[in-house]
């Protein structure tokens, strides 16, 4: 038995040694803030909103696991109503939101796909315009909302990377954003 015992630990080692030798192994979660990035585009609201603006500022805070990344972003937005053809009231959505990103090993791709989702706390603001009647400023409202994300990332040089995100947020006001941008090593 002790024999047994012993070459069942002496195979084990030699099989941990040559599985070391061609394999790299990555420590997961490797979270912190790997690279940091803006990007822009078009808010694109489903209600009587016009089509606005939208900025982020975006981080890339590693992974979870080799297939699931981890974004943060700090992103405004601004859109307008024509009220009575007359009037023009702007809504402003102030947030910060965290993705949950699947990114798939594609190796036949010049560019990396993902799709994720996540979670944000958006702080909207809206002004009325002053000529209208009984326009009362009213106070910024919080909300905890849900978004989805469909992107990818594609290296553009050393330290840089491009990104093209589609995002859709999911409350009272859906916006649909198409973002592009950069992300810059740290």
């Amino acid at each position: 038995m002790k024999r047994f015992i012993v070459a069942l630990v002496l195979i084990a080692v030699i099989a941990g040694f040559a599985a070391a030798q061609t394999t790299t192994y990555t420590n997961y979660p490797n979270i912190g803030f790997h690279k940091v990035g803006v990007k822009l585009g078009p808010a694109l609201p489903d209600t009587p909103y016009n089509v606005g603006f939208a900025f982020a500022i975006n981080s890339d805070l590693g992974n979870l696991h080799e297939v699931i990344g981890l974004e943060a972003a700090v992103e405004y937005m601004r859109m307008t109503k024509t009220v009575l053809e007359t009037y023009t009231n702007s809504l402003s959505d102030f947030s910060g939101i965290v993705t949950v990103k699947i990114m798939p090993n594609i190796e036949t791709l010049p560019f990396d796909p993902y799709i994720g989702g996540g979670l944000g706390i958006h702080y909207y603001m809206s002004k009325l315009d002053e000529r209208q009647s009984g326009a009362n400023e009213e106070p910024g409202e919080m909300r905890l909302e849900l978004h989805m994300a469909l992107g990818a990332t594609m290296p553009i040089k050393e330290g840089i990377t491009g990104i093209f995100t589609f995002k859709v947020n999911l409350s009272d006001i859906s916006t649909y954003n198409p973002y592009v941008g950069v992300m810059f090593d740290m």
